[in-house]
C-alpha cells in the first residue's frame, strides 16, 4: 500500500490502519493518467531499512528509484537491452 508507506516513511513503523482510514476517507478515486499508453505501475518495493528509498516497476517497461521518496526519480536499466521488467 502507497499510501501507507508513505505514512511510515518518517516513522520506521507500519501506521495504525485507523489513522490511514481517517486520512484518506474523504477522498473519491478518479482516473489521473492514460491507462492505455503508459505511465502504469507494475510493482513498487520500499527498502525496509531506508524508508524513503523506493523502486518501482512501471508497466510500459523499465525500473525507477528514488531515494528522497518520490521527490526526484533516476531509471536503473536504461542501459539495458530489456524492454520490459516482470514482477515475482
Amino acid at each position: 500500500m502507497l499510501l501507507a508507506a508513505g505514512f511510515a516513511a518518517g516513522q520506521g513503523a507500519d501506521p495504525d490502519p485507523g489513522v490511514v482510514a481517517t486520512a484518506i476517507e474523504g477522498l473519491k478515486l478518479r482516473g489521473i493518467g492514460p491507462a492505455l499508453m503508459g505511465g502504469r505501475i507494475a510493482d513498487i518495493a520500499v527498502h525496509p531499512e531506508r524508508r524513503s528509498t523506493w523502486y518501482v516497476v512501471v508497466g510500459s517497461g523499465g525500473l525507477w528509484k528514488t531515494e528522497n521518496g518520490g521527490t526526484t526519480w533516476k531509471p536503473i536499466f536504461d542501459e539495458y537491452p530489456s524492454y520490459s521488467l516482470g514482477t515475482v
